[in-house]
C-alpha cells in the first residue's frame, strides 16, 4: 500500500496552484460579508434597503456563491501522477 506524502516540487503544476489560490481568494471574497455582521444569516437587518442593493445582492450570489468551493474541490482532487518506467 503507498504511504500518503506530499507531491514533490517537480511534480507540481503551478497553473493548477494559481488557480487554486483564486478559489481560495473566491471564497474568501464570497464570506467576507458574512464575517461583517453580528448575524451571518441575516444581512438584510443591517442594509439592503434599496433595489440596486437587492440586485447586486442577487447578482453576486447566482453568479459566485458555491462557485469557488466546487472549483477548490475539483482543483485539490487534480493532481499529476508520473509513471516510474
Amino acid at each position: 500500500m503507498n504511504a500518503i506524502r506530499p507531491i514533490s516540487q517537480a511534480n507540481r503544476i503551478p497553473s493548477l496552484d494559481f488557480l487554486r489560490g483564486i478559489a481560495v481568494w473566491g471564497i474568501l471574497f464570497i464570506n467576507i460579508e458574512s464575517f461583517a455582521y453580528p448575524e451571518s444569516w441575516s444581512p438584510w437587518k443591517f442594509g439592503f434597503e434599496n433595489d440596486i442593493d437587492r440586485g447586486a445582492r442577487f447578482w453576486v450570489y447566482f453568479l459566485i456563491q458555491g462557485k469557488f468551493n466546487n472549483m477548490f474541490a475539483l482543483l485539490f482532487g487534480a493532481e499529476r501522477r508520473l509513471s516510474s518506467t
